[in-house]
């Protein structure tokens, strides 16, 4: 035997489903918002590197001993799972620092972060 929903049912599933699905938002924005401010600090660390060894490290691995302070110091922990793809150039560099959520990715390079955006997507 089935039993259908009150319409006062109805309206209790629809702001359950609604309010699980903010909370699911808001998460992700989270987590965006610490990437960016991972991807920032490295950033930053790498012009520091620049100025005070006239180069950019050669190689840059998120286990690397370059970036252990930043490990340390928390900047990454719990929000990033990879750096991929370092290059660099006399007067420049660019990198894709990757989230825990692997769909969550940014390129950064001496001037910008920027997203990137998951293969076959505009």
């Amino acid at each position: 035997m089935q039993k259908h929903l009150t319409e006062e049912q109805m309206v209790a599933t629809q702001r359950l489903l609604d309010s699980v699905s903010t909370a699911g938002v808001g998460l992700g924005m989270t987590r965006m918002t610490s990437l960016r401010s991972a991807a920032r600090s490295l950033q930053v660390f790498l012009h520091s590197y620049y100025a005070e060894q006239g180069q950019y490290p050669k190689t840059l691995t998120l286990e690397g001993p370059e970036i252990a302070s930043l490990r340390n110091s928390g900047s990454f922990s719990g929000i990033v799972s990879a750096i991929e793809d370092y290059a660099t150039a006399q007067d420049g560099f660019s990198l894709v620092i990757t989230g825990k959520d692997s769909r969550q990715r940014l390129r950064v390079t001496e001037s910008t972060i920027g997203d990137v955006r998951p293969a076959g997507r505009p």
